[in-house]
């Protein structure tokens, strides 16, 4: 039996993009590019919070309750 969790939101940003991914299943919530631009003038958002985002499967496992762990805090 696996142990209860509270999920978080792990962001990765680099000069051109935000993404940020729950730990809840690693499902990718949120995505921004920055180069690009909606009609508001905003960066444009290809993949909204609070949307069905894109999940992990593993050999047609659904992973979407299970915990992800952030290894490291920065990308070299």
């Amino acid at each position: 039996m696996r142990r209860p969790f509270e999920p978080r939101l792990i962001a990765v940003e680099t000069d051109r993009f935000r993404a940020s991914f729950s730990t809840r299943g690693g499902v990718l919530v949120d995505y921004h590019l920055y180069d690009y631009r909606d009609f508001s003038g905003e960066p444009l958002r290809i993949v909204r919070e609070g949307t069905a985002g894109f999940g992990v499967s593993l050999n047609g496992t659904d992973l979407s309750d299970r915990e992800f762990r952030c290894e490291t805090q920065a990308l070299a």
